[in-house]
């Protein structure tokens, strides 16, 4: 069985591991002007079309190449997140709700993430023609849930360290 203390050691190194795979994809990412986010955000085939077709063909290429990099990333916060929730002094300071709760947010909002992946990996793959409106609207619906949820983790969290520093 595997102590406590080892066990939160591996959970910082991999919540550094992916701190370092997110800045390594922003970096990546960079380029994209419209940022990555401004196409995350759209509901129609209009408003997503309006900001993938600023890019550059250069950019939509990085676009469709960190999908591939991404599933990684979503891997390592959903692990981070539930390790973090679980095993994290500050986070046993808040009340049994919103402790049970924040143990789930990253996950949750990584299993958002795959299915924004999924679809807009779909909208811009040339050999899939037209997609429903529908599906932009899946798209940005699960990318906003993605934010809404890893939001409300930062919250809860940033709510626990401050009790954790107050208290002690």
């Amino acid at each position: 069985m595997i102590d406590t203390t080892s066990l939160r050691t591996a959970t910082f190194a991999l919540g550094i591991g992916v701190l370092l795979g997110f800045a390594a994809v922003a970096v990546y990412l960079l380029p994209l002007n419209p940022s990555i986010v401004s196409a995350q955000l759209t509901f129609s085939q209009e408003a997503f079309a309006s900001v993938h077709g600023q890019w550059s063909p250069l950019a939509r290429e990085r676009f469709r190449s960190h999908f591939a990099w991404d599933y990684g990333l979503i891997a390592g916060y959903a692990l981070w997140g539930h390790l973090h929730g679980r095993l994290a002094p500050s986070i046993h300071r808040l009340s049994r709700h919103p402790r049970r709760l924040v143990v789930w947010l990253l996950p949750l909002a990584a299993c958002a993430d795959v299915m924004e992946n999924l679809l807009h990996g779909r909208l811009v793959d040339p050999d899939q023609g037209v997609a429903a409106d529908e599906l932009y609207a899946l798209a940005g619906g699960a990318a906003s849930l993605k934010w809404a949820l890893g939001l409300a983790f930062v919250g809860l969290a940033a709510l626990a360290l401050r009790r954790h520093k107050n208290a002690g």
